[in-house]
């Protein structure tokens, strides 16, 4: 063989060995196994079946993005974190710990009253016939796969109300142990010992697989009750904004007595009760918290409120409506705002929207009163916002935005100039029209010199002698022109 060859057939080596390790297929380091699997529980398997997860590590480990795979398909399925669907407890596995991973959390949780964390989530396991394999596969965030579970029909685990459950000697049937230590002998009962999957070391003088640490953590007791104060919001200063909170428990069962509703509206005040009324005197945006109490038990739960100034005009017709203009860019809730006109009022009614940027007008049969000058907006707590006419804004802000209501096109100038409804009950008089410039005339001494009585009689004789001057010394030039030409012929001739 050349020696120059020979780093040339190096590096193809290389090459190719790098290039089949590549290829060949990559699994996770795993701390987080699936330790027990109930795929065909007795009866109807719809909402029964639950999945078991377990921390084999030393480092807890936070499986919130975690997606396993059912073995009934690829679609990889997500995990719910609780309270959503009814789950309970966390998605952080302390070492040592265990989670269940259930088709319906509320189902499982009724059957389990004792096993601490339950994540609901969508799965559908496969009943394989005896002899079929069938795979559970486990993905970390990264989507990695992280851990496989295979198992085959035909066991004890079929209908019969064993699960598969982990262990040295390979994957068994045995009674349920969710959320703690898996048998380690199979049940008696079994069909087939052939049948199960094992991992059976291959020399019998081989040292049985190390049992998993035993942890000292104590988890935290899991929470009972649960508070709800509603979604963030946006609200107008000054405008009385009603807040209604719920208590519910890990069922999603509202608890109706013995709950004590306490309100914290982020401004110094507070306030008690299930349904409470509260506004915010500045703009800003507040903390609300909610916390509620059953016996020894309680929870809390905050929201985002933020008090914007309002934006609006309020405008009076002389057909008797008023019309709110509202100025913002969002919607603006109008509830229980008040119209009123002296000793007579109208109360808007619940969910009344003023959308963006519109008008929100109001007739006169409908508030039950004329609208006169007098007439203003009030908030629900009775507080004056405007009077007719008046506006939050600056004159140029409402200009291009608080026009009075379209009307159809008017038939003919003059009746359109009185069918318009205007935004005021003051009448409104037409235009004054200036006194035109009179045109200068010719005084009576310019009258008597002239004879005639028209402006700029003096400019007109001018213009009739600069004319007549003009005339004369054409006719002169053009004799003097003749007769030099008269006296060149006879000259000639001579």
């Amino acid at each position: 063989m050349s020696k120059k060859r020979f780093p040339q057939i190096l590096c193809d080596a290389c090459f190719i060995v790098t290039t089949s390790v590549a290829l060949l297929p990559t699994f996770a380091q795993a701390q987080i196994i699936i330790s027990e699997v109930m795929y065909d529980p007795p009866g109807s398997d719809d909402k029964q079946e639950w999945i078991e997860l377990y921390n084999a590590g030393s480092d807890s480990v936070d499986v919130t993005k975690y997606t396993f795979s059912d073995g009934s398909s690829a679609t990889k399925h997500g995990l719910n974190t609780p309270p959503k669907n009814g789950g309970i407890g966390t998605l952080t596995m302390p070492p040592g710990s265990y989670l269940i991973i259930a088709d319906d959390a509320v189902t499982f949780i009724a059957a389990y009253p004792s096993v601490e964390n339950v994540i609901d989530s969508t799965m559908s396991l496969p009943n394989p016939n005896a002899g079929v394999e069938k795979s559970i596969m486990l993905y970390d965030e990264q989507k990695n796969l992280i851990d496989v579970f295979t198992y085959t029909g035909g066991t004890q685990a079929d209908n019969k109300g064993d699960s598969l459950q982990r262990t040295d000697n390979g994957i068994i049937p045995a009674a349920p142990t969710p959320g703690a230590a898996n048998a380690q002998v199979a049940d008696t009962a079994q069909d087939t010992p052939a049948e199960i999957v094992t991992t059976t070391p291959d020399s019998a003088s081989a040292s049985p697989t190390p049992q998993a640490p035993v942890s000292s953590y104590v988890p935290p007791p899991l929470p009972v009750l649960f508070a709800d104060a509603g979604s963030d919001r946006i609200e107008t200063v000054a405008a009385d904004v009603s807040l209604s909170g719920r208590a519910y428990d890990r069922t999603q069962k509202e608890l109706t007595s013995l709950v004590r509703y306490q309100w914290n509206f982020g401004d110094g005040a507070t306030a008690e009760g299930k349904s409470v009324i509260h506004h915010w005197d500045f703009p800003g945006r507040y903390a609300v918290t909610l916390t509620v109490a059953n016996g020894d038990d309680s929870a809390i739960d905050r929201i985002i409120v933020t008090a914007e100034p309002a934006r609006l005009s309020f405008l009076v017709y002389d057909d008797g409506s008023v019309a709110i203009q509202n100025l913002a860019n969002r919607d603006l809730n109008l509830s229980r705002w008040i119209i009123r006109n002296g000793s007579q009022s109208f109360t808007l009614p619940e969910a009344t929207i003023a959308l963006a940027h519109a008008p929100l007008r109001i007739g006169e049969k409908t508030l039950g009163f004329r609208s006169s000058v007098q007439t203003e907006l009030a908030y629900p707590n009775g507080v004056r916002v405007l009077g007719a006419g008046e506006s939050t804004e600056p004159p140029a802000a409402t200009e291009a935005i608080a026009a009075p209501v379209p009307q159809p096109p008017p038939a003919a100038p003059s009746v359109a100039r009185r069918a318009v409804s205007r935004p005021t009950l003051i009448p409104e008089t037409e235009p004054e029209i200036p006194p035109a410039t009179p045109i200068p005339t010719a005084t009576t001494s310019q009258v008597a010199a002239t004879g005639f009585a028209m402006p700029h009689a003096t400019w007109l004789w001018g213009a009739v002698g600069v004319a007549g001057i003009g005339a004369a010394t054409g006719v002169l030039a053009r004799s003097r022109r003749l007769r030099e030409w008269e006296i060149e012929e006879e000259g000639g001739t001579v």
